[in-house]
């Protein structure tokens, strides 16, 4: 991968950061530790999954591991707006620093084999592969974000 393909990246996981803390700023006051179905992960659950997500990814390269990162419900529960405002800025503030760690790759560093333990198992992977793997990741849980956000919007509606 060259430099101007690690860009491409980088832009790539900007873009998708962007969509995410989009969403998280549209959620209600009030709702952020609200969901759509019992179980299913919140908004400040999601914001908190993602934060050690992006922590992990970018300590790869010391760790040389990717351990389990189990996102469930009730482990980012905030106690009001501040402190959810608070998670949102370590998400924006991560940005760049995933953007950094993206484009400080090269193509050894990119083809190093790298330990996981993972819900769908144990293995290897290339850092490229689970760099990609991980943005993918961030794409599911806007994808559950959207859900959210709709069911608030009709649910908002339905108590009025």
């Amino acid at each position: 991968m060259d430099q101007i393909d690690l860009e491409r990246l980088a832009a790539f996981s900007d873009r998708v950061r962007d969509s995410t803390l989009k969403r998280l700023r549209q959620v209600p006051e009030g709702r952020e530790n609200d969901t759509a179905i019992e179980g299913m992960m919140s908004p400040a659950d999601i914001a908190a999954h993602l934060i050690e997500s992006d922590r992990r990814m970018v300590s790869i390269s010391v760790t040389k591991f990717s351990a389990k990162n189990l996102g469930v419900a009730g482990q980012g529960v905030v106690s009001d707006r501040g402190e959810f405002r608070a998670q949102v800025q370590v998400l924006q503030d991560l940005r760049q620093t995933r953007r950094e760690f993206l484009l400080g790759q090269d193509n050894d560093s990119l083809a190093e084999l790298i330990p996981y333990s993972w819900l769908a198992g144990e293995g290897e992977m290339d850092l490229g592969s689970m760099i990609y793997r991980l943005l993918d990741h961030e794409i599911h849980h806007r994808g559950a974000l959207a859900v959210i956000l709709r069911f608030f919007d009709c649910s908002d509606q339905a108590h009025s």
